[in-house]
Order: structure tokens, then C-alpha cells, then sequence
């Protein structure tokens, strides 16, 4: 009689237990806790995180990312949850959060997040958010198309600053993933593409603009990945712009930052 569960429980926290599993689904415990328990003290809807298996998973992924590439920063995405605990367990891991909106940062500033540590993300950020984030000293602003480049720099330069940037560059890349959340491949409204020239012209603009500290490149190529083949691709690309821009300048973009969306576990 085999064991295997008919449910996807590789995806579910490290501290999860799924028993007695019959046609309507079994008995859930979430790191000793059971979820029959849970609902009757907080109600359903119920939205549960195990710190433990958080912080697990959080030193993993540092672990590799220090054992493959000698360190590096690692950033979690606020979008996939945050508040001001979660927010505040980041800051224990010395890990970086990529924000998307003014509300994410408003949390993030909330649990006392060092703001350096902060990237802002987004392909529509405000005027009111890019002044938000440059006066809170966002460490990052990914920068998504050439009017941003031009809003980021005269309000960085309204505010006697030099803001840190990052642009975001389109690869070609398919993801392999569901169309309406692939994200890298040319005809997409994200980022700026290699292919057609975009990318070196949002360099040379960002490098003529006093305010603006072009430090590195970022590609987000999709959501909810298994297969790491189109990662492998879209860091080869970047690593040619790379090598462009350091022919051009002579000089280098310190940093790279390539966007590991990967399918997600369930807490």
C-alpha cells in the first residue's frame, strides 16, 4: 500500500503534518499546532506562518547563496506577505525586502527595517512613492522605463540627493511558466529589452543624469518557476551587458540582481 499522498505536501512547511488523510482532505498540524484548534480560537479564514520553518528556509537559501557565490544580498519579495512581525524577523536574518507599493514600505519603516536594506520595485510607482521612498533612504529604486528614469532623477535632484538604481532589463526569456505571469520575454510592458537596444539606451540616459547611481542590472523573468534552465539563460544575457557596459565605461556595474521567483512553499 503506498504512502504517497495525493496531496502536494512538498510544498508545505518543513514543520507540517497531514494525517488521517481521507476524500475531504485529513488532519493539518502546523509545527505541533493543529489547525482545528487554530480555527476554533482564530476563526476561518485563517492565514498561518511557521517562524521556524521561515527562518529555516531563509538561512538556506543564504547558506547556497554564500557556498555558489561567496555572499551577496538575499531580499524577500513583500509581496508574498508581509507585516510588521515578518518585517522584523527580516531584519533578525540580516535579509533584504524588495517592496512594491508606498503601503509595503509604510510596514517595512513600521518594524524599523533599516531603509538602505530597502529595494523598490514596480512599473508604476507615483511620483508621491518615489519621493516617499528617496526621502525614507530606500537603498535601491529598480527603475522600469525611460519616464521613470526621468521622474527618479529630478526628484532625487529636488531633494539634494544621489539616488542608487537598478534597471530593470528584459531578457527574452520564457519562463516556462503561465503567460499571464511570465515576465521576461519581449512583448512584455516590464523592463527594458536587450534584444531591441533598449537596455544600452536606459544606460547611457541613466549615466547622464548627476542624481542618479547606476549601480547594477535586475531581470524578473516569472512567477511560480520550477525549472531553473530559463535563470541560467537570463544570467548569461545580463552578464553580457555587463561586459558591454564595462567596455563602453571602462568601468564596472557592481551588481546584478537576478529575480528567483520560484514556485513558493505553503506555511
Amino acid at each position: 500500500m503506498s504512502n504517497q499522498s495525493k496531496y502536494p505536501t512538498s510544498l508545505f512547511s518543513s514543520n507540517l503534518t497531514f494525517t488521517g488523510e481521507g476524500e475531504n482532505g485529513g488532519v493539518l498540524a502546523i509545527a505541533g499546532c493543529s489547525g482545528e484548534k487554530l480555527v476554533k480560537e482564530f476563526g476561518s479564514p485563517l492565514f498561518v506562518i511557521d517562524q521556524a520553518d521561515f527562518f529555516l528556509r531563509a538561512k538556506s537559501w543564504r547558506q547556497v547563496l554564500d557556498t555558489s557565490f561567496g555572499g551577496g544580498q538575499l531580499y524577500y519579495a513583500a509581496k508574498s506577505f508581509i507585516c510588521v512581525e515578518v518585517a522584523k524577523w527580516l531584519k533578525e536574518l540580516k535579509l533584504g525586502l524588495d517592496v512594491c507599493s508606498a503601503g509595503e514600505l509604510a510596514v517595512a519603516l513600521a518594524a524599523d527595517f533599516p531603509a538602505s536594506d530597502i529595494e523598490f520595485h514596480g512599473n508604476n510607482k507615483s511620483e508621491s512613492e518615489i519621493t516617499t521612498a528617496i526621502k525614507a533612504g530606500v537603498g535601491t529604486i529598480v527603475i522600469d522605463s525611460f519616464d521613470e528614469i526621468t521622474r527618479v532623477s529630478d526628484i532625487a535632484k529636488s531633494l539634494n540627493k544621489t539616488q542608487k538604481v537598478y534597471l530593470r532589463l528584459t531578457p527574452g526569456i520564457d519562463a516556462h511558466t503561465h503567460e499571464f505571469i511570465s515576465t521576461a520575454h519581449e512583448d512584455v510592458k516590464f523592463g527594458f529589452s536587450i534584444a531591441s537596444g533598449a537596455a544600452n539606451e536606459a544606460i547611457k540616459k541613466c549615466m547622464e543624469q548627476s542624481s542618479l547611481n547606476l549601480a547594477g542590472i535586475h531581470c524578473h523573468i516569472g512567477s511560480q518557476i520550477f525549472e531553473v534552465e530559463g535563470f541560467k539563460v537570463a544570467a548569461e544575457r545580463l552578464v553580457g551587458v555587463l561586459a558591454s557596459f564595462r567596455d563602453k565605461y571602462s568601468t564596472q556595474l557592481p551588481e546584478l540582481n537576478i529575480y528567483p521567483k520560484l514556485i513558493p512553499t505553503y506555511f
